[in-house]
């Protein structure tokens, strides 16, 4: 694409006409979604989200003037989406290790754990989830500890607390999780 078209989509996006928009949708999200799915094993339903974040983006850069050059749309695109799905496949590893720290704290038998220092500190901890559990509304402690602690399924949770479907229980976990590794964050209670 030549530094004149780029200007006229410019001139036509500061305009309000979101037809090139359209354009992309049309031209490049299959692809781009059908690559994510291939190369990345991510969902449908995420691949899509990530492909609007990254036609909103590529819009974003041509409006405030950081994309002044552009060979392919479709290449730069999927670069956006690339990166993008690096970005929440890392922020979700990240949840996954906070979790599984947070398990292996609040799970662990003290007993028979390395020496006396470290039966001290995993002691301090599970204590400190226990405070901060306890200080929860009943809902988010309901949730963590049955699938945590008494392993449920998220079927098993939602049928049991009277929510819709898993993936409301799901999503209530999650915000319940994120929650209690804030409260332990606030008290200091590292990993």
């Amino acid at each position: 694409m030549n530094s004149h078209k780029l200007n006229q989509i410019t001139q036509a996006l500061k305009q309000g006409d979101n037809s090139i928009i359209k354009e992309w949708y049309v031209t490049y999200k299959m692809y781009c979604v059908k690559v994510l799915i291939a190369k990345h094993s991510c969902s449908f339903e995420l691949a899509e989200d990530i492909f609007t974040e990254a036609v909103i983006c590529m819009r974003d850069n041509i409006l405030c003037g950081k994309l002044t050059e552009l060979k392919s749309v479709k290449s730069y695109l999927f670069a956006i989406c690339r990166n993008l799905f690096l970005v929440h496949a890392n922020k979700q590893k990240r949840i996954l290790e906070r979790q599984n720290d947070v398990l292996r704290y609040y799970y662990e038998e003290v007993d028979g754990v390395g020496n006396q220092q470290e039966q001290e500190d995993i002691t301090y901890k599970l204590k400190k989830v226990n405070s901060v559990l306890e200080n929860m509304d009943e809902k988010c402690r309901t949730i963590i500890t049955s699938f945590y602690l008494y392993r449920n399924s998220m079927e098993e949770i939602a049928e049991k607390m009277g929510f819709a479907s898993r993936d409301v229980a799901k999503t209530i976990k999650g915000r319940c999780f994120k929650k209690l590794l804030t409260l332990l964050e606030s008290l200091n209670v590292k990993r």
